[in-house]
């Protein structure tokens, strides 16, 4: 079964969504990655039958830099899972309102569209003299805007 056009908008913009979030979670997937990796090195040293008063003091920073820089990354990682979920939780919610929003437009904007286009009312007129046409034939959101805008007059 084809999509229809609305279904088409519907995917298209919750693949949008989507490649937004996807350069977080791969920042995710490496400073996960870089934790690791410090976190063996970390031990490693730690575990190093050399006293630690005896290793030279290159060493000793690196191993600090070491810890710092873990601490820092486990720090953005925190962050990070926090971003991810409040922005797929708030995709979710914003998809379906756009869904049902998208619906409603797609149904019901022609119909909006010829009442404002005839009405004689001043605040209409000067509406419909405002709004970036080209905008609103190019980008849903955009559409979606005008629709409520106009709509409060009918």
């Amino acid at each position: 079964m084809e999509e229809t056009a609305t279904e088409k908008k519907i995917t298209a913009y919750g693949k949008k969504l989507e490649a937004q979030l996807k350069i977080q979670k791969d920042m995710l997937d490496a400073l996960t990655g870089k934790a690791e990796c410090l976190d063996i090195i970390i031990k490693a040293r730690a575990e190093s039958k050399m006293p630690f008063k005896e290793l030279t003091n290159s060493l000793q920073l690196e191993f600090f830099d070491n810890r710092i820089l873990l601490i820092k990354t486990n720090g953005e990682i925190d962050v990070l899972k926090r971003v991810i979920a409040e922005k797929e939780s708030y995709y979710k919610n914003y998809m379906t309102q756009f869904e049902k929003n998208i619906i409603e437009v797609d149904n019901n904007f022609d119909k909006i569209f010829k009442l404002a286009k005839e009405s004689k009312n001043p605040p209409v007129q000067k509406l419909m003299s405002t709004i970036h046409w080209t905008k609103v034939d190019t980008d849903d959101d955009a559409k979606i805007e005008a629709f409520r805008l106009l709509k409060k007059y009918f």
